[in-house]
């Protein structure tokens, strides 16, 4: 009994000295603890991308969060959009207002255009075209300084589209694909102002590099007086070079698709007959022709060919012609382009 009793004096001064981890909920780390704890803004960024790397969102939005709070430009950015579009977050305009500025207050060059936006539309401040106009006016300079910096080419102060500047530096470094592009911003207007002059020179710079696409515009231009003088010899001499045969397309390639190698290819007697008048000076046949082009009555429909016999009615007297000309555009973009091929383009851009 005694030597029982001395055992269990001695384990219990052993187990008394073994250290035992107790299972205390309060020593299990929780992820707002360890977030509140961090206080360096590059760690929580970190942190909030290993988040969405392994689609987190929640657990993302806090990191970012807790980095924007710290001084993380872009953190402040992730968070205005987050707001913005519920990612991780209920949507909230208001609170993505005041990140976005705060990511452009810190030359974040995307929240930009977004505060521009905010301001003229009211999302998540009042209306402010003032201030929308400055934001606009900032992202563009800072996007023509960066595309200078790059390219070591002086962009246009007027071009006002962001991807026209793109195709701008392109074509003054000799691509002629992006020349196209300029000429057809210059021609129609859009992202610089109007310029059908400009675009001529565009054109005939592409199409002296042997670019087809500039080639047959630079003849429709030669053809319909648009930003040229009207000069049918120049309109003939350039849809020839566009008609060469290159890139693996067989000869007569524009001409095919715009019906000029053979008129009347195609067309129904009856259309044949009013063709063969309207060609002889018959007035009433030039507006009958010009409404089948624009209808594709008894021929391919074809609204450049319609415009050119609406033209002539026009010109021969026909009344309803000339009220219907102005209704028609003599140039539109197209991409009848040979072996274009989208993927070389340096950008996207709509025109």
């Amino acid at each position: 009994m005694r030597f029982s009793g001395t055992l269990s004096i001695l384990l219990c001064i052993i187990l008394t000295h073994i250290p035992v981890q107790a299972a205390n909920i309060h020593d299990i780390e929780e992820p707002g603890n360890e977030i509140d704890r961090v206080d360096n803004p590059g760690t929580a960024f970190s942190r909030g991308q290993d988040c969405r790397n392994r689609n987190q969102p929640e657990q993302a939005f806090q990191w970012f969060l807790k980095a924007a709070e710290l001084g993380h430009p872009e953190s402040q950015l992730i968070i205005g959009e987050c707001y913005t579009w519920g990612h991780g977050t209920p949507k909230n305009h208001d609170k993505a207002f005041y990140w976005l500025l705060k990511a452009a207050e810190q030359k974040q060059m995307p929240a930009y255009k977004l505060v521009a936006g905010c301001y003229r539309y009211g999302v998540g401040t009042p209306i402010n075209i003032q201030k929308a106009d400055y934001w606009q006016r900032k992202s563009l300079q800072d996007k023509k300084e960066k595309i200078e910096r790059q390219t070591g080419v002086q962009i246009l102060d007027t071009i006002s589209d962001e991807p026209l500047m793109n195709h701008y530096a392109a074509a003054v470094k000799g691509n002629p694909i992006d020349m196209d592009d300029v000429a057809w911003a210059f021609f129609e207007g859009k992202g610089v102002p109007q310029d059908k002059a400009q675009a001529i020179a565009w054109w005939t710079k592409a199409a002296k590099l042997g670019d087809a696409q500039s080639q047959y515009n630079l003849g429709k231009c030669y053809e319909y007086g648009e930003g040229a003088p009207r000069n049918k010899k120049e309109a003939q001499r350039w849809y020839a070079e566009a008609d060469k045969p290159r890139n693996g397309q067989p000869s007569s390639y524009f001409r095919q698709i715009t019906g000029n190698n053979n008129p009347t290819r195609g067309m129904t007697p009856e259309i044949k007959a009013i063709y063969d008048k309207a060609k002889a000076g018959d007035v009433e046949a030039e507006l009958k022709l010009a409404f089948c082009y624009y209808d594709g009555d008894g021929v391919a429909r074809n609204h450049d060919e319609a415009r050119q016999w609406f033209a002539l009615a026009a010109e021969h007297g026909n009344e309803t012609a000339r009220r219907l000309l102005p209704k028609f555009q003599p140039m539109r973009r197209t991409y009848w382009r040979v072996g274009r091929n989208t993927a070389s383009r340096t950008s996207k851009i709509n025109l």
